[in-house]
């Protein structure tokens, strides 16, 4: 069998007779997905069909494999779910493709009148909140075998090349720093941190004094001043305590000032 995309032959019947000799000699074939202009986003355009079904269940996960096999059935649910009326997000990018806003436009694919944003020469799909159609493209595109957990920028680029939803970096980030596998496995790339550094001990009364605040108190009128709070100062050296009353207004009371 042979790939329609590079004409490499990729499965004999002696040294590459293996699911894993397959999937690793499809992998620039597979690559040609995230290009622009790979068989019109669609992967499995670029083998062979004898191969397809080996591949999808070996890089997607099933619900993404049987999701590009039956690519109607899946814009089906995309068309149904950008149709939801309590859909605020979508309402509003529907709205902008039937006006007159450059961003957004209609399209009809396969029967369906699919709504996608504008980026330059690129159509990207616009995906709906519903149906958890958004953390299935963010799982496949991050936790397959293909993805290989990558970070959120390169996980956002990914999806960009394809579709596109309202604080999608915002949504990919979550998604990155809740992967349970990227927690336990991937190293900090920060740099390392230092040890924390104590206050120098004080040596003799009254070297270092500590003081905080406690207010909205009921108010207390003394004479013709009125208090509501309460300035506490405590030496570091020997704890003696001094409680002084003060009155919190509107922006009269901070540490600054008092000091």
């Amino acid at each position: 069998m042979r790939c329609k995309h590079c004409s490499a032959a990729h499965l004999d019947e002696g040294e590459f007779a293996t699911r894993k000799h397959t999937l690793h000699r499809c992998n620039v074939c597979l690559k040609q997905w995230m290009h622009p202009t790979a068989a019109q986003g669609n992967p499995l355009a670029l083998l062979s069909p004898q191969l397809q079904g080996d591949v999808l269940h070996l890089v997607f996960p099933s619900s993404v494999a049987s999701m590009l096999a039956s690519e109607p059935t899946w814009l089906a649910q995309v068309y149904a779910q950008q149709r939801v009326p309590c859909d605020a997000e979508m309402r509003s990018c529907l709205s902008k493709a039937r006006g007159a806003n450059p961003l957004f436009a209609l399209r009809t694919v396969h029967g369906f009148e699919l709504c996608y944003r504008v980026d330059g020469a690129r159509l990207q799909l616009v995906i709906p909140k519903g149906k958890g159609l958004r953390r299935t493209l963010m799982e496949e595109v991050h936790n397959s075998l293909y993805g290989a957990h990558l970070g959120v920028r390169k996980t956002v680029a990914a999806l960009q090349h394809r579709v596109w939803w309202p604080d999608m970096g915002k949504h990919v980030a979550t998604f990155v720093r809740g992967c349970s596998v990227c927690q336990r496995v991937k190293d900090v790339n920060a740099k390392q941190q230092g040890l924390l550094q104590p206050l120098p001990v004080p040596t003799h009364p009254f070297q270092q004094w500590t003081m905080d605040f406690i207010s909205d108190l009921p108010l207390v009128t003394v004479g013709n001043a009125s208090f509501n709070g309460v300035l506490v100062l405590v030496d570091k050296f020997s704890k003696l305590c001094r409680l002084l009353p003060v009155f919190k207004g509107e922006g009269e009371l901070s540490a600054p000032a008092v000091a």
